[in-house]
């Protein structure tokens, strides 16, 4: 055999198929890149791939992604998906991934459920729900990561019907019928901020769940089937809303509890998913959920 035959053995050995192979997608709103739609895009890839979703709007549902772990990448702006129709369909499932599964970055509006996890790990940041069903569902042996995200006017923030170490991490949860459901497996729910829902937090069906640094406050009921963890506290996280220079409602103002300088739980830290003060001067005062809500209107 030819020193040339062996070289080019050994180059197969040292780089897989699967490495070789690995491909970019590219999705516009325009429908013009190398997979017309998230979802089409969703079905040819495999895992090792990344799909490049581009800014705008997109109006999908039924977007699956089945036994394969892929990057999801925003490289331009903000990725907005709404329902075709207000209130229906579940825009994303993903399935049997594990935690190599990106997905970063998604905003969501008007769905029954934004996104499914069926036995699926992914690590999940930076989204935001609004106007949902369910903003995230958890169901099977799963174990996520759900964190630095907003959820706001949905049935049920999270519903947690089974999984296997599930972990919710710095999430803003505001106005929801329920902020966090959880029936079924284990999870830990750690410095997120619960805020105006009409139960903070659910717990049945023997599930384990595990509560740190946790913000309830202004919800009709706190807690449901479970007790405050130790060092979740129940103080106004006194919300920016619009007040300038906030560029968001959900940013914190100065004298928020929930800001590192208050150390609610210790140096450093702080809860909810923004780590930094949006606007200053007289707090905002408490408001009622109807008041919140017509901000929105």
């Amino acid at each position: 055999m030819s020193k040339i035959i062996l070289f080019c053995l050994s180059l197969i050995c040292l780089f897989p198929a699967a490495a070789v192979l690995a491909a970019d997608w590219h999705v516009y709103p325009s429908g013009s890149g190398n997979a017309a739609t998230i979802a089409e895009a969703a079905e040819l890839a495999s895992s090792g791939d990344v799909i490049y979703i581009h800014a705008g709007t997109y109006t999908e549902t039924g977007i699956l992604f089945e036994s394969k772990d892929v990057m999801i990448v925003m490289p331009d702006g903000k990725v907005y998906v709404d329902a075709p129709l207000q209130g229906t369909g579940t825009c994303i499932t993903v399935r049997n991934a594990t935690a190599a599964f990106m997905l970063p970055n998604f905003i969501f509006t008007d769905f029954d459920t934004a996104l499914a996890l069926e036995d699926a790990s992914p690590y999940v940041q930076f989204v935001a729900v609004s106007r949902c069903g369910s903003g995230v569902s958890i169901q099977g042996a799963s174990s996520p990561f759900i964190g630095y995200s907003v959820i706001d006017s949905c049935a049920t923030a999270v519903d947690i019907g089974g999984a296997s170490g599930a972990s919710l991490r710095n999430l803003t949860i505001v106005g929801c019928s329920t902020g966090v459901a959880v029936t079924g497996g284990d999870a830990a729910v750690t410095r997120c901020i619960v805020y105006g829902c009409g139960t903070g937090l659910s717990c049945g069906g023997g599930a384990v769940v595990a509560l740190t640094c946790n913000d309830l406050f202004a919800n009709t009921v706190q807690y449901s089937g479970c007790e405050a963890g130790s060092s979740d506290f129940a103080l106004d996280p006194i919300f920016c809303f619009y007040t300038p220079p906030s560029p968001h409602p959900y940013f914190l103002h100065a004298d928020s509890p929930c800001l590192p300088a208050a150390e609610p739980c210790g140096p450093g830290t702080y809860v909810g998913f923004y780590g930094s003060a949006g606007c200053t001067g007289t707090g905002v005062e408490e408001s009622s959920w109807g008041a919140i809500k017509s901000l929105f209107e």
